[in-house]
């Protein structure tokens, strides 16, 4: 199991919402398409940001 801790100590500002931390990887597939729409909304607006 991966240690909590070195995974905030490693994630970007803010952690609440940038570490996950899961029992097993078939879990994972329930938080995924929100973690995807977060991603893609955040690459976005750098891009607007950007131009």
């Amino acid at each position: 199991n991966a240690d909590e801790n070195e995974l905030k100590a490693i994630a970007s500002e803010p952690e609440e919402t940038h570490v996950y931390n899961v029992a097993d990887f078939s879990i994972m597939s329930t938080i995924v398409d929100g973690l995807t729409r977060k991603v893609c909304a955040g690459v976005e607006q750098q891009d607007k940001d950007i131009n």
